[in-house]
Parts: C-alpha cells; structure tokens; sequence
C-alpha cells in the first residue's frame, strides 16, 4: 500500500462530513495500522470521535465522493456506500458495507425548557445553492405556527457541534430541508421529518424512520444545477396543513 495514513479533506458540507462516519470503525477494524487524518472546517465535529488520530484544517488529502448535482447524473445507491466504495477504492481498502448510520460522540444535553414546551423545530435559514430547489415554500409559515418555532441559524454559533446538537435534540422532532441538518438528526436520533419535494430520493441520503416527504414532477427529481422548470410546483404541491398533520399522526 503506498499510503500509510488514511487522510480526508472533508471542507464542503456537514451531510458529506457525517457521510465518512459509519465507515472509519471498519477501517480502524481492519486496517489498525494507519492512523486516520480528518482535515476539515468543522473539527469539533470529531474530536471525540474514537477511530480518528489527528484532526487539523488543513487542506489536503481525499475528498470522498458521490454522485452530486454538479454531475448532472442520478445516484444509484445510499451515499454513505458511495461514500465508503470510493474510499476504498483510493487507499486499497477492503471491510463489509457500513451501516446507514452517521456517528457522533459529542457529549451533549437537550435544553429541558424546550423539551417541557414540547416545541417542534423548523429550519428556515437555508443557503442559496441549486437555486433553492430543494427549499420547501412555506418553513416560514410552518415556524409561525403554535407548537413550531425556528431552529437557530448554526453559522451563528461558529459550528460548536455540542451547542447545535443540544438544539436539535431539545425538540419534539425537527423538520428540515435534505442536508446537513438530517444528517445531524440522524446522528443524534433525533425525530426528523425531511421534505423533498421533487429534488431527490430519499433512497440517496434519507432513512426509514425519518418522515420522508416527496411530491414529484414530471420534471422530478431535479437533482442537476438547473433552475426549476415549474417554478417550484413540486414544492408548492405540499402545504402546511399537510405537514401539520403529518406531524399530529406521527409524532
């Protein structure tokens, strides 16, 4: 083996940092020998992380990859074993598939006053990437709704993991755009509920026990960096009342 270290560069988005997870203790496992190097911008996301052996924010090493917008093309499995398959192939690794769970081990508390309230979480500060295709029409609404509140904007809190998974667990549930925060959800065991629309399949980076929300479009998925073609219809197709009783059923 020519590299005698497993080293990533993970400096886009928490979901493609939290997509290596499942996979470091099977590396760890079967490759004792080479220390795991984690280059990234959010390191506090795996300092306590048992499998890894340095954390810094450099930028170098292997970013692990999967079918993305950019491609243009359709992913045809989770990205978490896309994720491990093109680790493996990189560095000449061989272990048995991962689990469809993302880890963190970062010690954190649920806020009881939220907890008490009963509050169900709404993400509404989104970033304006792929045209806000996958940005459902009415989190705003929804977070003005009695039992629903806002979750906090995290690039406020400087990415302090332990401070946004506190968040996150202090709610009934949180309901979310696919991203990074589902992923954390995940991670966290978090009740989620996560609205597609018609931008992708939850089969590329969902899980069975989220709440999984789709409305597809002749046009769907629109997993490309295209404008939308119908003015957000997907989107707009599910309402508010829709999601409030889905929570009242579920949650």
């Amino acid at each position: 083996m020519a590299e005698k270290r497993i080293e990533f560069e993970l400096h886009h988005g928490i979901g493609d940092a939290l997509f290596i997870t499942p996979s470091l203790p099977l590396f760890k496992k079967n490759y004792p020998h080479l220390p795991i190097i984690i280059n990234t911008k959010y390191p506090s996301l795996f300092t306590d992380n048992p499998h890894v052996d340095e954390i810094t924010r450099k930028r170098k090493g292997f970013t692990p990859i999967y079918v993305d917008p950019i491609s243009e093309g359709f992913p045809d499995r989770h990205h978490i074993h896309a994720v491990w398959e093109s680790i493996c192939t990189e560095y000449g690794l061989e272990t048995e598939k991962p689990p469809l769970q993302p880890e963190v081990f970062i010690p954190y508390q649920a806020h009881s006053e939220m907890v008490m309230q009963e509050v169900v979480g709404v993400q509404t500060l989104y970033p304006d990437k792929w045209h806000r295709k996958k940005v459902w029409s009415y989190f705003d609404e929804l977070a003005e709704r009695p039992g629903f509140a806002p979750v906090p904007d995290f690039n406020l809190l400087e990415w302090d993991f332990c401070e946004i998974l506190s968040i996150l667990s202090s709610y009934r549930g949180v309901i979310c755009a696919e991203g990074g925060t589902a992923q954390l959800c995940k991670a966290a065991g978090v009740p989620c509920m996560v609205i597609y629309g018609g931008f992708a399949k939850p089969q590329w980076a969902g899980y069975e026990d989220h709440l999984n929300i789709v409305s597809f479009a002749e046009c769907s998925p629109c997993y490309n960096e295209l404008p939308c073609k119908s003015d957000h219809a997907c989107m707009k197709k599910i309402s508010v009342e829709q999601i409030v009783c889905e929570v009242d059923r579920c949650w």
